[in-house]
């Protein structure tokens, strides 16, 4: 779910059909790894550790939702999302106050890191 919601806030050109195709596959090969994995079928201790699992399988989601987007067109009921700068023209106001903020995350984010680690 986390690729397909990045990808369709962040890009444009993302379909509805990729993301359909993106949360059926990336569901089944999941709930499918998961089994395998409690089951303790053979090559189960061949997987790698849970985080790097989860990355990988974020990656190919990514993946197949771009592959996907660029074969396929956007349908005549899709209603494309507006961009940050389109939302914060409409409003009338300027849109500087976004980046100084994810700036600030940055920051905030960074001195946790070093402070607990």
């Amino acid at each position: 779910m986390a690729a397909v919601f990045l990808i369709g806030v962040l890009w444009r050109r993302a379909t509805a059909a990729a993301a359909l195709t993106t949360l059926i596959g990336g569901s089944v090969v999941c709930v499918g790894i998961g089994v395998w994995d409690l089951a303790e079928m053979p090559g189960a201790d061949a997987f790698p550790h849970f985080m790097m699992m989860a990355f990988g399988l974020f990656m190919c989601c990514v993946a197949v939702m771009v592959a996907v987007s660029l074969a396929t067109a956007h349908s005549s009921h899709e209603q494309p999302l507006p961009t940050l700068r389109e939302t914060g023209l409409r409003q009338g106001g300027r849109t500087r106050a976004v980046p100084l903020l994810w700036g600030g995350l940055a920051v905030i984010m960074l001195g946790l890191y070093l402070v607990f680690n």
